[in-house]
């Protein structure tokens, strides 16, 4: 990138919103090294050599839309149950 670094980027929307899903993709072997040592590592989904192919960063990115779906599904199924626990008590209450 010509103004940043990858991990400069990686680091910068990190600290804005931690729940960011990235994939890093670079030509370097060199920085790929530089990569898995570094402690960004844990932040990023994936990192990819470039070019690499379509179909692999389709891949990757189905599979962090999977991840998505099922937290988004459990979260849901959690406020339903919580909603369902609350109505019940309400009509208790309204019942005595």
């Amino acid at each position: 990138m010509p103004k940043i670094s990858g991990f400069e980027l990686v680091r910068l929307i990190y600290g804005v919103d931690k729940n960011t899903r990235i994939i890093l993709m670079s030509d370097s072997d060199l920085e790929r090294e530089e990569f898995e040592k570094s402690e960004i590592a844990s932040k990023v989904d994936a990192f990819m050599k470039k070019p690499r192919g379509i179909m692999k960063l389709i891949s990757h990115i189905e599979a962090l839309l999977k991840h998505k779906r099922r937290e988004l599904a459990a979260l849901v199924a959690s406020a339903g149950a919580s909603l369902m626990a609350l109505s019940f008590e309400v009509v208790t209450a309204a019942m005595h």
